[in-house]
């Protein structure tokens, strides 16, 4: 069994390493556990059930959250002492914290670790399996169907686009917390995502475009004034599975996005440097969560 016992920043980021793991236990048929996905489980079908998260899917008895919250604590610290022990068996702690030291799954030597315990804890964000996420993105989507309240303002909001005969072009608008993130590297004004949807619009002149504009922070009507353009709900999951149900989705390199590319199968332009004029070619859709 292995125990995902430490959690990874944000939504995006967590959907992608549990994505992984699902890949990986799918594949090799391990059972998973992953108490590290809250606050986020009761947005899913799957999860909504089953405070535990587990994989395959298993509805639980146990539903208390706070009982949830002291176990995850417990996990956590007993797979933290467990590392510091340098026990390998019959449980033992495997750590992928750093890009550089990534673990692929997909590696003999690294699914022979994995399977050299009865019971794996699993620390840290960079756990990935490209091959098995490819060759299980179906098992992955079905897990992660959102609930039947946020799947159905998705689809209200996207059927009256779609009526109305548009192309839907997603884009994500990622700021707040990008003011910091890598020094702000991928903070981009609201202008500047503007440009960017200007010159979308040429690459489609023949099609009546539509943006659907989420993001994190509340913006400015005035500032895409000229475009066609409506906002999406800004629910998080609403916002990343109405971005999976457009034809295409542009915004800042983001776990979020790569998400919505990866789940809606919709080719993704993420804005490495804005000042590169955009192409069609450019839009890439996501099969394999790494990053």
């Amino acid at each position: 069994m292995i125990i995902i016992a430490k959690r990874s920043h944000q939504l995006g980021n967590r959907l992608i390493l549990f994505a992984n793991w699902i890949a990986f236990c799918e594949e090799n048929q391990i059972k998973l556990v992953n108490l590290a996905f809250d606050p986020y489980e009761k947005y899913f079908e799957s999860t909504s059930t089953d405070l535990l998260c587990r994989y395959p899917v298993s509805k639980a008895t146990f539903k208390n959250n706070k009982a949830k919250r002291y176990l995850y604590l417990l996990i956590s610290r007993l797979a933290m002492l467990v590392s510091l022990l340098g026990l390998s068996f019959p449980c033992k702690t495997l750590d992928a914290k750093e890009y550089k030291n990534a673990f692929f799954l997909d590696k003999l030597e690294q699914i022979n670790a994995v399977k050299s315990a009865p019971l794996i804890f699993a620390r840290g964000y960079f756990f990935r399996d490209p091959t098995n996420v490819t060759k299980h993105a179906g098992a992955i989507r079905v897990y992660f169907r959102p609930a039947r309240p946020y799947r159905d303002n998705v689809s209200r909001l996207i059927t009256k686009l779609r009526a109305e005969g548009n192309m839907l072009i997603g884009v994500h608008i990622r700021q707040g917390d990008y003011k910091k993130f890598m020094d702000g590297k991928y903070f981009y004004e609201s202008v500047t995502y503007v440009s960017l949807m200007r010159q979308v619009e040429k690459l489609f002149k023949d099609k009546k475009v539509c943006f659907l504009v989420c993001s994190n922070v509340e913006q400015d009507e005035a500032v895409l004034s000229g475009l066609n353009f409506v906002f999406g709900t800004n629910q998080m999951i609403e916002d990343m599975y109405s971005l999976a149900a457009c034809d295409y989705i542009m915004g800042a390199p983001s776990s979020f996005s790569r998400w919505a590319s990866f789940y809606g199968e919709v080719p993704l332009y993420a804005i490495d440097n804005p000042a590169i004029p955009i192409t069609l070619d450019k839009f890439q859709t996501v099969d394999k969560l790494g990053g």
